[in-house]
This record gives C-alpha cells, sequence and structure tokens, in this order.
C-alpha cells in the first residue's frame, strides 16, 4: 500500500500515482479487454475536523474487541464531542445517539469488570492498574458532564482506589515498571508518569491535590511528554499557578519537532503500561496547548501533523484514536473551522471524479472515492518493459475552510501468496490432523480434511522479548469453523484452546504468561496477554470442516496492542475441504 495526506486551502494541490502490474495480470496486447482488477485507489476527503472526528468515533465504535481501555474508549471521546458541540448550540443527533448505544452496554461491562478494590485491569480476574483505572474514572466524569447518569458506587470505589494509589497503600507495579526512567522507590509507588495522570483525573473529578501537584512539578524534568501535558492542564484546573504554567508552556515548545507546516512531539522512551506513543504524546500536548495558550503557533501545527497520521479515517490504537479525538474536539471550539463554507472539486487524468460543496450542514460528513487500478490503466497505453503507470490526481477548493484529503493505493495479492514477515514476533500456523475418535492430534501435518472432520490448529509464537498487550488473531479458512467448548453442544471429549510454553520456563511471574482473554468467533480465534515473556509458546485449538471447497487463508497475526510496530504474521496457505 501507498499513502499519501494534505491539506487543500487556496492553492491547487496535484499527486502523481504511479503504479506497476505484474504481466500476469495485465490484459494480452492488443486485446479489447479490461485488465483484471489487481488494486484500487482510495481518496477520503475531510471537510474539515468535525468530519475527522465523527470518522474516528466510527471506528472506535465497531472495534471487534472489548477490554476495559476500549470499552471506555467507544464512549469517552463521544461524550466529550456531544458536549463541546451541543455547548456551541450543535445538537448532533447522531452523536447522540452513537453515544446512548454505547453507554448502555458500556457502562454495565464496566460494572462487571471493576475490581473488589475499586480499580480495573484490562480484562476480568486481572489485577487493578492505576492508569487504566484512572482512564475509567476519566470516562465516567465526561459521561456526566454530557448529562448522563453514572453508577455513583462505581464511580467512589474508583476514586477510593485512586486516592489509595496516592498514598501508597495498594501495589501498582509489575516487575518490569521497577525499571527505566519511570521507575519508582518501592513497589507501592506510582511511577511518575501515573502519577501525573492520577492527579489530572482526580482534578477533573472536582478532588484537586495542590501539594501532590506542585511537588510533582519539582520533578518534571523525569517526566515524558504525556506526563508534562497531564501536569500542566493540572496546574492550569488549579488556578493562581501561571508561573508553573508558563515554565511547562515553553518546556514542551522546546521539545517540539517542527516541520515547515507542522509539528509534533517524540517519547525518548516507550511505556507500554501507559500505552504510551508519540501520537498519543502530540494529542495530549495539543490538548494541554489548546487549554492553556490556544494562540500558540504550534496548536494549528500539530494538528495537521495528527490529520496526515490518520489512516481509513483513525489513528494506530483505540488509545491513539480516542485520546486523538478528545484533543482535536478541544481545538475544534475554539479555532472557528466550524464555519467553513467552500466549494471543491477532484479530478483523476482530467476527469471529475468528485466535486461538491461545504457548509455548516454536512461539514461533519466525509466523502470517500474508490477507484480501480484497472479503470485507472483503461485507456493508457501499456508501458513499454514494465515501466510504471502514472496518473495525476488534482485537488481544489474555493471559499473559506480547509479540505483534509488521504490518498491510498492499494494492491490486491492472493492470501495463500502472503509471506511470512517477523517485525519483533515469529509466528507460524500448522494444521495438524487428528484421530477422529479421540481427537487426539496424530502429529501428521495437513492442508485438507474431509467433510465434518475435526483438525488440530496449531499456532506458534517466539517472542524474543517481553511484549505487552498482546494480540492473536488466527484467521481460519473460510470451510473451517472453531469448536467453542463453552457450547453444551460440542462433545466432552473436546478440551479447549490451550497454551504451552515450548521450554517449559517456571518463574516467579509465570502466571503472567498466560493469555487473559480469549474469544471464538466464526472466522477467527483472537487471544491476548497482557504481558508474555520472552519465549516460544504454541496454542492449539480444534476446528471442524463445514464447507466444500479449496480456501485461501489468511496468516495469523501477532502485534502489541497499543505499540503495533512490534508485530509478526505467518505465510497465507490453502486449504481444501473435500
Amino acid at each position: 500500500m501507498v499513502a499519501s495526506a494534505g491539506q487543500v486551502r487556496d492553492v491547487p494541490v496535484v499527486e502523481t500515482l504511479s503504479f506497476t502490474v505484474p504481466e500476469t495480470r495485465t490484459a494480452e496486447p492488443g486485446s479489447s479487454d479490461r485488465p483484471p482488477d489487481i488494486g484500487e485507489l482510495s481518496l477520503e476527503l475531510v471537510p474539515s475536523l468535525a468530519a475527522g472526528v465523527e470518522s474516528g468515533l466510527d471506528y472506535l465504535e465497531h472495534y471487534p474487541y472489548g477490554c476495559a481501555e476500549q470499552t471506555v474508549s467507544r464512549f469517552l471521546p463521544n461524550a466529550v464531542t456531544y458536549r463541546l458541540f451541543r455547548d456551541l448550540g450543535m445538537e448532533n443527533q447522531g452523536l447522540k445517539a452513537a453515544l446512548e448505544r454505547n453507554l448502555s452496554e458500556g457502562l454495565q461491562r464496566l460494572s462487571h469488570l471493576q475490581n473488589l478494590d475499586g480499580g480495573w485491569g484490562w480484562w476480568a480476574s486481572e489485577s487493578s492498574h492505576p492508569y487504566l483505572t484512572a482512564y475509567v474514572v476519566q470516562g465516567l466524569l465526561e459521561v456526566r458532564r454530557a448529562g448522563y447518569g453514572v453508577d455513583q458506587q462505581v464511580l467512589d470505589r474508583a476514586l477510593a482506589y485512586l486516592e489509595e494509589v496516592l498514598d501508597g497503600n495498594q501495589p501498582s507495579l509489575s516487575p518490569d515498571e521497577l525499571g527505566g526512567s519511570d521507575r519508582a522507590a518501592s513497589f507501592s509507588d506510582l511511577p511518575l508518569n501515573t502519577r501525573a495522570y492520577v492527579l489530572f483525573v482526580m482534578s477533573e473529578a472536582g478532588r484537586p491535590d495542590r501539594g501532590r501537584t506542585v511537588a510533582l512539578y519539582e520533578q518534571r524534568d523525569a517526566l515524558a511528554i504525556y506526563g508534562r501535558a497531564y501536569l500542566l492542564m493540572t496546574l492550569d484546573e488549579l488556578g493562581q499557578e501561571e508561573e508553573r504554567v508558563r515554565a511547562l508552556v515553553g518546556d514542551l515548545m522546546g521539545r517540539a519537532v517542527l516541520h515547515p507546516t507542522t509539528a509534533h512531539w517524540e517519547e525518548p522512551e516507550v511505556h507500554y503500561w501507559t500505552m504510551s506513543s508519540d501520537d498519543r504524546s502530540t494529542a495530549l500536548a495539543l490538548q494541554a496547548l489548546v487549554r492553556t495558550d490556544p494562540e500558540n503557533f504550534l496548536v494549528p501545527n500539530a494538528v495537521r501533523h495528527l490529520m496526515q497520521r490518520r489512516e481509513d479515517g483513525h489513528w494506530r490504537t483505540t488509545q491513539e484514536t480516542a485520546i486523538t479525538l478528545m484533543a482535536l474536539a478541544e481545538y475544534l471550539v475554539q479555532s472557528g473551522e466550524l464555519e467553513a463554507n467552500y466549494t471543491y472539486q477532484a479530478t483523476l487524468d482530467g476527469r471529475t471524479i468528485k466535486q461538491g460543496s461545504v457548509n455548516r450542514d454536512n461539514l461533519d460528513d466525509p466523502v470517500t472515492v474508490v477507484v480501480s487500478l484497472a479503470e485507472m490503466m483503461a485507456g493508457q497505453p501499456q508501458p513499454p518493459d514494465q515501466q510504471p503507470y502514472t496518473s495525476a490526481l488534482a485537488l481544489e477548493k474555493e471559499g473559506p475552510g480547509r479540505l483534509s484529503y488521504t490518498l491510498r493505493l492499494r494492491y490486491y495479492q492472493d492470501a495463500n501468496e502472503v509471506q511470512a514477515l517477523d517485525r519483533g514476533i515469529a509466528v507460524q500456523r500448522d494444521y495438524i490432523a487428528v484421530d477422529q475418535d479421540t481427537l487426539e492430534p496424530t502429529g501428521a501435518l495437513v492442508s485438507e480434511a474431509q467433510m465434518s472432520e475435526v483438525v488440530q490448529v496449531r499456532v506458534t509464537l517466539t517472542v524474543p522479548d517481553h511484549v505487552y498487550y498482546l494480540v492473536v488473531e488466527d484467521m481460519l479458512p473460510a470451510g473451517l469453523e472453531p469448536l467453542d467448548t463453552s457450547l453444551k453442544t460440542v462433545s466432552d471429549v473436546v478440551q479447549g484452546g490451550e497454551l504451552m510454553d515450548a521450554e517449559e520456563e517456571k518463574d516467579e511471574f509465570s502466571f503472567w504468561r498466560y493469555f487473559a482473554q480469549t474469544e471464538v468467533h466464526d472466522n477467527r480465534v483472537a487471544l491476548f496477554a497482557t504481558y508474555l515473556t520472552a519465549g516460544t509458546y504454541h496454542y492449539t485449538y480444534l476446528a471442524r470442516a463445514t464447507t466444500e471447497g479449496t480456501f485461501q487463508t489468511l496468516p495469523t497475526l501477532a502485534y502489541q496492542m497499543y505499540a503495533p510496530e512490534v508485530f509478526g504474521r505467518g505465510s497465507g496457505t490453502r486449504f481444501v475441504v473435500r
């Protein structure tokens, strides 16, 4: 995939596109047939930041998994955006309906996931984590500010837990959090960046702590970018802290990475336990500047950077998306971008593919145009010697406002041709024959099965370093269905999925190795591990052949939920059901 992004202002923008077509996938010379579809050009037009915000909310609402963080992320930015727009006199019924839809299930799920100590882990039965608990509390507070009710008992227990954490009376660290620059003095002490966030949330809850906040300010040099942003917003909320606020604004300005039209922030190291990333830190720095110094020249530059980082209407992770949407919503309120009024036109090789007008009635409606590569190739002579085809996309607008765009050129590939890729995690999947009477694996590798037969699926993960918030998605051939052992219709002979450490190593924290959540879907099995130590692991489960045919099978994916640049995929395969 090739991607580009930018903004159209008063001067037209032209993007030059080039793509090469494999010889085997072009039409015969002299033939009048159109070449087969090998990919597509996707153009997303975002009439204003409001449209960018709403497409991100849609991504969060339909995210397929539901740990505590993702449950909150479904409604938190929605609640903030709905409240801010409502206060501007823009009653958005779509936002309201989505918020109410997600609140109904989300609040009930959070109540179920809350631990006896008042905090939350990522999944049920996991120990409470201060940073995540503060995130849940922030979500509950914003729901209440948006005019909806929350269970006061749930909120009070969570606030009491955070108070205990600040007092050092609750264990708050994993073994890994005891190291690194964000270290704490003891197992029960809070890392400084987590302390900054908890103090911010307590202030939002109407329970500010000036003494602890000022004491943390004296340690600001040890804070990450996101910790400084939270500290800055907390000091601003406290009031009468103008000097410290100015100092932190200057500190953020000095740490910004500047380009001609954009600005962003980069963390010196990644704090996996707090879901840290450079884009999330940039969003938090933007939010802090919007609240404390809205005329700062870095504000619009940071907005442009974040909009360029969007992919398919959202950012890389649920956490990045939620935090960025809240920052952009606060920026929208004071930027004047909600007064856009212009016309636009998009042309591809001189042919108009989209045109329209934008005003207050539709500025929150993104537009997507898809053109197949076969259509782009039609009418063009085939370049000699596999030289690339070239096309030109022109975008122009007239009138006040900004038109953002994202351009993606995608190539199709048969799933069984996808090769394995290791970017920090090695993944392999095998199908193994089983005895159909005992369902015991025979050890023989297979690529086909008879209708109604059961096979064992074995996923092997090799993890050279510890990984955090790991997701494994094993996609099944369309002709196989996983056996869900939770159903009473499944034979008692069938054993559930099993995780094994290939080296059978044991240590003080070996219980952390097991997956905290397993989900069986009709087309895949998904696994979630909050923390997995270095090693090699096998995960096995059973699947039954249910549909006759020859099926291309997508590869198994393994990635860190909040740092997806650490990932691995297996090879695509072909599986036959006779």
